[in-house]
């Protein structure tokens, strides 16, 4: 890498320099790739004021902590994670990364699952990595691709079917504020079909940052349930960046769940460039304390007789905000588009606070689109009935934020992650003041 990046002032410089070394050895355009990512970082550098696309979230969690680069695996990081988790045997994870290292001892031989690491060095005919994100896709995508090493890489080639979960274990934390760079790339054959599973943990209160970047390519008839679990520690900052590229005929079925972090923002894109594909993208979002949860999301239909649908519901509590902003772009050849967007939210306390912002963008003129954001409190109506046939008034509360949030949880088609959500959500659902949790 050119002399010329190695600039001081600029964020994660040192650890760049410590980083680079190890390196030597990888392929010509992989290096190629780090070097333009890294030039990106410096010319954008983090949001700064005014950024219409982070206007109401502020990165302080980032910016004012010293983070570094960890180079060593701690094993512990993993178990304070998974203890947090409680994970079913049926969803027992392929591959486990502690702070973006494989943890050998707990990766299993999972067919089609490789380490990045593998992968890059011998892409030929395959997808590779940066082929949907790169240097171009904003500050912490570059940041990502620049520190790139190691990570998932799921490839199914054609007439595929994986009956069972294929779940990727994300853990970070541990000492000295690490700073962790994490990525996946997903790639389903033609006609071929699974379920991929991605969380990302850590320990309940440790301060750390994770910046994290996953590709998605189906292919023609390709069908895919991708579940994106967010159970980060309450102190850390988890940046998240998904781009979904979809082919003809393929079927994407996307559940963003968004437990965990003090600050966390996960941007969604779905890319639909021919023509009969059609995604779902759903997402729930619980905050309490003073958490600060961000879902982004794009969906481009950029081909005629595409379809998309979208819900997305928050739930808030004590002082914690939410910013959903959401936008469909109709191309000006994507006819007979049928897109739909909904964002609801629930606010449990007088102090949380949401900004939602749907939009649409048309330049076709035969479609059908519709979008639109409610916010609201809990039902007195609702309350009312259910007191009166006997139930408490904490109970009662629990019960209409469960089925609120539940709505989402229903619409996963995969009964294993289904279930394990249903069983987990109680125990970090925000509650009311009035529950006096």
């Amino acid at each position: 890498m050119s002399k010329e990046l190695h600039t001081a002032d600029c964020p994660f410089h040192a650890d760049l320099e410590a980083f680079l070394p190890d390196q030597l050895g990888e392929p010509g355009w992989l290096s190629q790739l780090r070097t333009r990512a890294w030039n990106a970082w410096q010319a954008s550098g983090y949001p700064v004021k005014g950024d219409e696309e982070w206007l109401f979230t502020p990165i302080s969690a980032i910016t004012e902590t010293t983070f570094t680069r960890p180079t060593t695996v701690d094993a512990e990081v993993f178990h304070a994670g998974t203890k947090r988790l409680a994970l079913p045997a049926a969803l027992k994870p392929s591959v486990v990364f502690v702070n973006g290292f494989a943890l050998e001892s707990e990766t299993s031989a999972a067919q089609f699952v490789q380490r990045l690491k593998d992968y890059n060095l011998n892409p030929t005919g395959l997808p590779r990595l940066g082929d949907l994100v790169s240097e171009s896709s904003g500050g912490f995508a570059a940041l990502n691709t620049a520190f790139v090493e190691d990570g998932a890489g799921i490839v199914l080639p054609e007439g595929v079917t994986v009956a069972e979960p294929i779940v990727i274990l994300y853990a970070n934390g541990g000492t000295g504020a690490p700073f962790v760079n994490l990525r996946s790339l997903l790639s389903v054959g033609r006609n071929s079909s699974a379920t991929i599973i991605e969380i990302y943990t850590g320990g309940a209160n440790e301060k750390y940052f994770s910046n994290a970047v996953t590709e998605v390519h189906l292919n023609e008839g390709a069908q895919l349930t991708h579940v994106r679990i967010n159970l980060e520690s309450n102190q850390a900052a988890h940046i998240g960046n998904t781009v979904i590229q979809m082919k003809r005929d393929s079927v994407l079925s996307s559940h963003n769940i968004v437990l965990g972090g003090k600050l966390s923002r996960h941007d969604v894109t779905a890319r639909l460039v021919d023509s009969g594909a059609s995604c779902t993208i759903n997402g729930i979002y619980l905050g309490h304390g003073d958490q600060l949860l961000d879902n982004h999301t794009a969906i481009d239909h950029a081909a005629p007789h595409c379809e998309s649908h979208e819900l997305y519901k928050g739930i808030l509590g004590d002082t914690a905000r939410g910013v959903f902003n959401g936008k469909i772009f109709v191309r000006l050849d994507a006819q007979k588009t049928d897109a739909k967007q909904t964002n609801q939210v629930l606010l449990l306390s007088p102090d949380a606070r949401i900004n939602t912002k749907p939009q649409l963008e048309i330049l076709a003129d035969d479609v059908k689109c519709t979008h639109g954001a409610t916010v609201g409190q809990l039902s007195r109506e609702a309350l009312f009935y259910l007191r009166s046939r006997g139930i408490g008034v904490n109970e009662a509360r629990a019960i209409l934020v469960q089925a609120f949030a539940g709505d989402v949880l229903a619409r996963i088609p995969a009964p294993a992650v289904r279930a394990y959500l249903e069983d987990l959500l109680p125990s970090v659902l925000p509650h009311s003041p009035q529950d006096g949790k």
